[in-house]
């Protein structure tokens, strides 16, 4: 049983409800403090105040966290998201851009990479290396994915790497809603 009203009954399913904050964090914080923990031990807690509350403290010599965009490619077709408008030129980084952006990561002592964007990074045909190397040159390192390219490859590699948070999209754990959102995307029960 979930506390508060996280929990919610409808067609005899299970629904988790995120609506309220405050429920989220409470029922979520072993999983916050120890986020947040880890990015104390390894990013720094002017980094982490920083990154949160930015116009508070003078400008970094550095950035303190970095938004990598491997592909801005997406095999869904999610009914919020803009990818899917194609409103710029598709394509996926190069190898060059990729080589010294790591140079640059390592250079600077950049603490924080988030392999995020408009995109599924995992889509990337070099995600597997690219991922490797990347979480070598940082301290810090998180993924953000639909989990729905996943293979074998791109898992390996992601286990093998120094990963700190992987964050899976997910909008719903009902298999109706959730694939009416994220069209073209399966939610699969294992």
């Amino acid at each position: 049983m979930l506390p508060g009203n996280m929990e919610k009954q409808k067609d005899d399913a299970s629904v988790l409800d995120v609506t309220n904050r405050f429920e989220r964090i409470r029922y979520l914080r072993n999983v916050y403090w120890k986020l947040i923990s880890k990015g104390l031990y390894k990013i720094g807690i002017v980094e982490m105040v920083r990154t949160q509350f930015p116009y508070y403290l003078k400008d970094a010599d550095v950035p303190p966290s970095l938004n990598v965009e491997f592909t801005n490619y997406c095999q869904l077709q999610c009914t919020y998201c803009t990818s899917p408008l194609k409103l710029r030129p598709r394509g996926f980084m190069s190898d060059d851009t990729f080589k010294n952006l790591n140079k640059q990561i390592k250079l600077h002592k950049i603490k924080r990479v988030r392999v995020v964007g408009n995109g599924e990074p995992t889509l990337h045909p070099e995600f597997p290396s690219m991922i490797r190397e990347l979480s070598k040159s940082t301290r810090y390192t998180e993924l953000k994915t639909n989990w729905q390219y996943v293979n074998d490859k791109s898992m390996k590699a992601i286990l093998k790497s120094n990963i700190d948070v992987i964050r899976i999209s997910v909008d719903s754990n009902r298999k109706e809603l959730y694939e009416s959102l994220r069209v073209g995307g399966t939610l699969k029960s294992y």
